[in-house]
């Protein structure tokens, strides 16, 4: 046998006082008790009686009080006081007494229990319900042949041809796990006089002795727990109840557990393979494997990493939401702090195949990025039901939070947002150029732009691109800024923090580089080296340097209108950050 332990818990619902209690001569021992603090479950609650006999402890089941003679302190059985069955006694009341044990965590106990029944010519049957019959028993009549020891008549004015009495009566086993039953008593000759007869539950170890026809109840023996799992013991160490169950029962359990297990584990791997292949993964292994270039650098993270990265998506790793996703800051095996972006699946939006193939170009080119104010892609997981991107994390939020939430203890001065401008123009200009092929991000605005431990960036004013408080001819801040540079009225629109602390030379140069970008005559627009170049003599020349553009054909009035009518130029692209199915940069 094998225990499961434990089934009761006895002791960590007991005060010290408990387990103690005493009701006339017996005493309530766990999990049974005499106040409510002290029994484990309502069945086991003991009520204290004053009868003819004395103070009796009683325990109510569905209903019936049953006197409680005394409780085995190592199994998990009581014995009580169970009503008799009697037939042909004389008796007011021969009608049979059911109790019920159904709903309690009761039952009759096969090992410690029989049903007996003692009289001559009396048929006793017990029966589950009228279609079940477990069994019963007939006794002989002595004048039928029958030994005197196997027939006892129990009263003197029964006794025909001076009938003895029966020692042992008749005794039928009953079956395990019983919780209700009754008993049919009948006389198997009416044309004779019959002896006083009876028939209950009887515990092993009471003798049926001549005279039982004076009581109305005889000891049985409860169990508590689970019957089909077996016997319940108490533990002396732990003071809680263990129940054995057979070898077969325990393996069969396991058996069907290990099973579910196996099945499970099985079905998801095979949805992990489908979304694996589903999100282009094959398409990524073959190009891992060819080896073009530095395709090996980036990385395919599991599922299983991924949960625990983010410690199973918990919300209080989000970093940042928006219309394409949720980003997650999570921690990888080997301790590293990293920012993985879950996509936000389209409900009702049909696969694309061939967004699939340029999701993983775009991957694969992305991986191979490496600069120093470009956030770095470190890999991606394609077991999940949508493709998980996983970058490198930069702490210090984006450079929008720190414009428009700005603090004393870290002013935005004039010489932070040169070199922000500086270190975002070189990185467009590896993107454009040097990178492995040409990136046009499209999407440049400051929630894309991120601030790493130094507050280095990887365009220029505290004002949100689209204001709503701005009359609606100047309502884009594109013409808005260009309105003023018309206008000659500049200084009205900064910050007040760039117009006190930048030196007006600088400023002025930088805002004719800035309206020199705004034009939407691509071959009129200088290129980022050369946005990249001019940012650093700025800062180089300390505010000593100012262009001079006059000789330059600048309809200001058209680019304003231009800007105003169609604020986003079309321009060639390789990659794109603003997929619909597989966003790549879009906001932290």
């Amino acid at each position: 046998l094998f225990l499961l332990c434990p089934i009761l818990q006895a002791a960590e619902f007991q005060e010290p006082t408990c387990g103690k209690e005493v009701c006339g001569n017996i005493t309530i021992t766990s999990p049974f008790g005499i106040h409510s603090r002290c029994y484990t479950h309502p069945s086991f609650s003991v009520t204290c009686n004053q009868t003819l006999n004395g103070t009796k402890p009683f325990i109510n089941v569905n209903g019936i009080d049953l006197e409680v003679l005394g409780k085995a302190l190592y199994s998990n059985a009581i014995l009580i006081n169970y009503p008799v069955t009697y037939i042909n006694c004389n008796r007011i009341n021969e009608a049979s007494v059911r109790v019920n044990l159904s709903g309690t965590p009761f039952f009759f106990s096969s090992d410690m229990n029989y049903f007996g029944s003692v009289g001559c010519g009396n048929l006793a049957t017990i029966l589950r319900s009228e279609a079940d019959s477990l069994g019963g028993c007939s006794q002989p009549r002595c004048d039928d042949g029958a030994s005197e020891s196997g027939c006892g008549c129990l009263q003197p004015s029964c006794r025909i041809n001076n009938e003895t009495s029966s020692t042992n009566g008749c005794l039928v086993k009953i079956p395990q796990g019983l919780n209700s039953f009754y008993v049919n008593m009948s006389s198997s000759d009416y044309r004779r006089k019959r002896s006083c007869g009876f028939a209950s539950m009887i515990s092993i170890d009471y003798d049926l002795k001549f005279g039982i026809s004076n009581k109305a109840y005889v000891p049985t023996r409860l169990q508590w727990g689970t019957p089909i799992l077996g016997e319940c013991h108490l533990n002396d160490s732990s003071n809680t109840y263990c129940c054995s169950t057979s070898v077969g029962t325990l393996f069969l359990l396991l058996a069907t557990w290990s099973m579910y297990k196996v099945l499970k584990r099985k079905q998801k791997i095979m949805l992990k393979q489908k979304y694996f292949k589903r999100n282009g993964g094959l398409l990524l292994q073959q190009h891992l494997s060819s080896n073009e270039g530095n395709v090996e650098k980036i990385k395919l993270f599991t599922s299983k990493e991924m949960e625990k990265a983010t410690n199973h998506y918990n919300e209080n790793r989000i970093l940042g939401q928006g219309g394409q996703g949720t980003v997650y800051k999570g921690m990888l095996i080997d301790g590293s702090i990293v920012a993985i972006k879950k996509s936000k699946m389209v409900e009702g939006k049909k696969f694309d195949e061939k967004k699939v193939e340029q999701f993983i170009n775009e991957v694969i080119i992305l991986s191979q990025i490496n600069h120093r104010n470009v956030v770095k892609l470190l890999g991606c997981c394609l077991e999940a039901e949508v493709p998980l991107l996983v970058y490198e994390f930069i702490p210090n939020g984006t450079l929008y939070d720190l414009i428009h939430n700005q603090n004393e203890e870290l002013p935005l001065t004039w010489e932070m947002r040169l070199r922000i401008a500086i270190e975002i123009a070189n990185a467009l200009f590896y993107l454009h150029s040097a990178a492995s092929a040409p990136i046009y991000h499209r999407d440049i605005k400051s929630s894309n732009i991120l601030l790493d431990d130094k507050y280095r960036a990887k365009l220029l004013t505290g004002q949100k691109p689209i204001s709503a408080e701005q009359s609606e001819p100047v309502r884009s801040l594109v013409s808005y800024f260009l309105d003023s540079m018309q206008e000659n009225s500049l200084f009205n629109i900064l910050d007040p923090m760039v117009v006190k602390d930048g030196p007006e030379q600088e400023i002025i140069v930088v805002a004719l580089l800035a309206k020199r970008c705004l034009n939407l005559n691509g071959k009129k627009r200088p290129t980022m080296k050369q946005v990249a170049m001019e940012l650093e003599l700025i800062k180089a020349s300390g505010g000593n340097i100012i262009e001079d553009h006059g000789d330059e054909e600048y309809e200001i009035d058209d680019i304003i209108h231009s800007w105003e009518s169609n604020p986003s130029s079309s321009m060639p692209r390789t990659i794109t950050s603003n997929s619909e199915t597989f966003p790549l940069n879009s906001s932290f």
